[in-house]
């Protein structure tokens, strides 16, 4: 079995040009149209696209490549001939996970949990900064399959990039309750980029604590001056109590069926 190591991330933003991702192994439904790619359930392509790609139902590989500095993700599965709502994707086969940095994920065996001769559409969803600072796109792409002993097992055909970091997320049970993956995925990331400016503001506060401020000249400082720093420090205690939320969330078990299961942790 290959396994993969998953590495805590940081909360770093940065903003990127560029808002697609691809399916680079075995293939994808929409591979040129980046113009809908933010279009679900399929990115703008909802058409079975013939023949299907066979894969095992223990696990084939899977690979993921995307131009974000951040990006949250999650693969779900329609089983069937009709895949055409976001309700039909219902069952999770990767749950969600933090990307840092552009380049490749790899999943060396992404199981179906069907009986072979089943068809059906996988459904990749991305949500990652947007080419706006402070913006972000869900993306979408998919590929349709047949469920078959005959399918792929890994032997090299994906790899995971240096620079990339794949950390699964942790959410509060209550945020996820009856919540579509979209929503999961903008209410992550949306506390991502929350804590992230916070902790920013935080830390500027303590490095204008430590400066030696006894041969400055006070005198031209206006009020305005001064309510700019009673600011930074409500700023540094909001600072604070995101981190305690974030590090009180639940931890998520994710169900990688088969070849890949995975248990997170708490926050440190």
């Amino acid at each position: 079995m290959v396994s993969i190591k998953f590495v805590a991330s940081s909360l770093f933003l940065a903003s990127s040009a560029l808002a697609h991702f691809r399916i680079v192994y075995p293939g994808e439904r929409n591979a040129t149209n980046w113009d809908t790619q933010t279009t679900g359930p399929c990115g703008g392509a909802n058409r079975v696209v013939e023949p299907r790609f066979l894969f095992k139902p223990e696990g084939s590989p899977l690979e993921l490549t995307q131009h974000h500095s951040l990006s949250i993700g999650q693969v779900r599965f329609c089983p069937g001939e009709d895949c055409n709502t976001q309700e039909d994707f219902s069952v999770i086969l990767l749950d969600s996970f933090e990307q840092t940095g552009a380049g490749n994920f790899c999943v060396p065996a992404l199981s179906i949990p069907y009986k072979t001769g089943t068809n059906g559409t996988i459904q990749v969803t991305y949500t990652g900064l947007g080419e706006v600072a402070g913006e972000y796109d869900n993306m979408y792409n998919c590929l349709d399959i047949t469920v078959s002993d005959e399918g792929a097992s890994f032997s090299g055909q994906c790899f995971n990039s240096s620079s990339s970091v794949i950390s699964p997320i942790k959410l509060d049970s209550n945020v996820i309750s009856n919540a579509t993956n979209i929503t999961v995925l903008d209410s992550y990331f949306s506390s991502t980029k929350s804590v992230a400016a916070t902790a920013s503001a935080s830390s500027s506060s303590r490095d204008m604590a430590g400066m030696d401020m006894s041969g400055m000249d006070m005198s031209g400082m206006s009020g305005h001056s001064m309510t700019s720093s009673k600011a930074a420090s409500a700023t540094s205690s909001a600072s604070n109590t995101s981190s305690t939320s974030v590090a009180g969330a639940a931890a998520i078990t994710v169900g990688w069926t088969g070849a890949v299961a995975l248990v997170f942790a708490a926050l440190a």
